[in-house]
């Protein structure tokens, strides 16, 4: 079993914290998979979220986006559990850190920042945490 990706779970947490997603967002989604132990439905109530503009603040929702294919290639609830609750630690992760820094980040993965078509680069996670640390 290859391991969980960091880095697209990491890029995933930057977008949604540029798209202005709430944290209620990123619980819910947890709260579901751990009711309904179906990633399916996590999928599909992603992707009713982000159409119904509940996603996040913008029209852009290339977070949810990065989010469903992530889950879409995990093999079983317990990983699905263990990619939302790294995605919710990146997330808060990047609740301490300033718009600059994301500003930042943003500038310098600019290639793959809301493109969901490309993967996250290699260390990705290590940059992203190094940067809302202030490292």
């Amino acid at each position: 079993m290859p391991p969980i990706n960091l880095d697209e779970i990491a890029l995933a947490a930057l977008e949604a914290k540029l798209e202005g997603v709430e944290a209620s967002q990123v619980n819910k989604l947890i709260e579901l998979l751990e009711s309904s132990k179906d990633v399916s439905l996590v999928k599909v109530f992603i992707a009713r979220q982000a159409g119904r503009k509940q996603w996040s603040k913008s029209s852009n929702f290339r977070s949810a986006t990065r989010l469903w294919k992530i889950l879409s290639g995990c093999r079983d609830i317990d990983e699905a559990k263990k990619v939302l609750g790294m995605f919710k630690w990146f997330y808060e992760a990047g609740s301490r850190a300033s718009q600059r820094v994301l500003d930042n980040l943003k500038r310098q993965f600019r290639n793959y920042v809301f493109n969901p078509s490309r993967d996250a680069p290699s260390n990705f996670a290590d940059t992203y945490l190094r940067s809302v640390l202030g490292l």
